[in-house]
């Protein structure tokens, strides 16, 4: 079983890469290579780690499907961009915390992955994203399933839900926002449950392997300059 890691990134998150790279290297294993999309116009980071593979997608950026957008509709193409058994997402503000075999990890499993789920009536905010997920699958979706990273799936129904007629509608006529884990989770649980290890995070979880600090803050900052430290990132 191979696992690759895909990550699609912008010029205005390359700030974020090296901690995300030295992450990695000091606490992920059991993984082939990284995947790194940028958009056809965008220059490289500085400093690419000999096992990323960059890949270029369209230029999403002035168009319909802006930004956000076109970071998901990639997302649900990874399969297109990797031959891996397992695709396990990355986005550029996250890093490892811990020391983790993510082919073999008991806790965040690459075979049979967790898929973490709400209820609708318990995802607050996230209750946004029932009927654009519902128009991008043709069914209405039995949960929110965008609760927090590690996002681990694989390949094959990742491949199996992007030529979905529904699917392909939404991403080429946007009508309500579009989240790449609600589609995938969706799919996952009414088409695929035997695949994964469903989770109800309502109901505890098992700690989460990764952090996310969000894009809107950046790693200069102090309260983020410090939790880099605390992890030996900075």
């Amino acid at each position: 079983m191979t696992v690759d890691f895909f990550l699609v990134t912008y010029p205005c998150d390359y700030d974020w890469l090296p901690y995300l790279w030295r992450s990695i290297e000091r606490f992920a294993t059991g993984w082939r290579r990284v995947v790194m999309v940028l958009e056809e116009q965008d220059a490289l980071p500085d400093d690419i780690p000999s096992y990323v593979t960059v890949r270029r997608c369209r230029n999403y950026r002035g168009t319909l499907l802006p930004g956000y957008y076109g970071q998901c509709i990639e997302g649900l193409r990874a399969h297109e961009y990797t031959d891996a058994d397992v695709v396990w997402f990355l986005e550029s503000d996250t890093v490892f915390v811990r020391p983790i075999d993510v082919a073999s990890d008991p806790q965040w499993p690459a075979v049979r992955p967790n898929l973490l789920y709400r209820s609708w009536d318990a995802a607050g905010p996230a209750q946004v994203w029932r009927e654009s997920t519902r128009q991008a699958v043709g069914f209405d979706p039995l949960a929110e399933t965008m609760c927090c990273h590690p996002f681990v799936y694989p390949r094959a129904l990742l491949e199996d839900c992007w030529p979905g007629e529904a699917c392909l509608r939404l991403v080429f006529r946007q009508t309500g926002g579009l989240s790449q884990f609600n589609v995938l989770g969706a799919w996952a649980m009414v088409k695929h449950p035997d695949m994964f290890r469903l989770v109800d995070v309502t109901k505890g979880y098992p700690p989460s392997c990764m952090r996310q600090f969000w894009s809107h803050a950046r790693p200069t900052d102090d309260a983020v300059r410090a939790e880099l430290t605390r992890l030996g990132l900075a």
